[in-house]
């Protein structure tokens, strides 16, 4: 149909315009001068919001495994290397029961600082830099922005039927440099080592940036 039509598929560039509310003018400035990680996977294990097979989002257990080693590897390295300008931003409201510290700023309710949905979207595309987390809603969207880098997980696991070229990616999405098994029908992240190369190989492009 694409070929057919000359069709292409290319990311938004979402954008917050000027705003004179203080809390969002002070949360920009605050995400402006950090190299921020949106983290945004669903975890529900007391189903808080989800049933059962759906504790985990709509992916498999071991792949959320993953997603949870992943994460941790993230933290160790922040931790070990004591990098106070690397963020974690959680933002699923459905994302629960993950560690807080200071390197984790908590924007799952960011209505809280008058924030509508696509302000948000403007927000996080202007200041950030990278998403990781599990298909859902949200990553529809973030998966649109044309600023950020991804690495996503999704398996089809939950879903009867499947279109080629997989049920939740748009088509313009290049990987990030992140080589994934059985791509495009799923897209789950071959190596962990590779996710934490490219994603603190950023980090460092932006500190040399930040000291120039």
């Amino acid at each position: 149909f694409n070929d057919f039509f000359k069709l292409k598929s290319k990311p938004i560039n979402f954008k917050l315009f000027k705003s004179k509310n203080k809390d969002i003018k002070i949360l920009s400035k605050f995400l402006r001068k950090n190299f921020i990680l949106i983290f945004y996977p669903t975890s529900d294990v007391d189903m808080k919001f989800e049933i059962f097979k759906r504790r985990f989002g709509v992916i498999k257990k071991k792949n959320f495994v993953l997603i949870k080693r992943i994460f941790n590897d993230i933290l160790k390295e922040i931790k070990q290397r004591n990098l106070n300008d690397f963020k974690i931003v959680l933002l699923n409201k459905k994302s629960l029961n993950w560690p807080e510290n200071k390197n984790i700023i908590d924007l799952r309710n960011f209505e809280k600082y008058g924030l509508n949905f696509a302000e948000m979207l403007g927000l996080l595309n202007n200041t950030c830099n990278w998403t990781f987390g599990s298909e859902g809603t949200l990553q529809y969207y973030l998966l649109l922005t044309s600023n950020l880098k991804h690495v996503v997980v999704i398996d089809n696991s939950h879903w009867k039927n499947k279109n080629a070229y997989g049920s939740a990616i748009p088509q313009f999405y290049d990987g990030s440099g992140i080589k994934y098994k059985n791509m495009p029908k799923d897209f789950v992240p071959v190596s962990r080592k590779q996710v934490l190369e490219k994603i603190f190989d950023d980090y460092k492009k932006y500190i040399n940036e930040k000291k120039n």
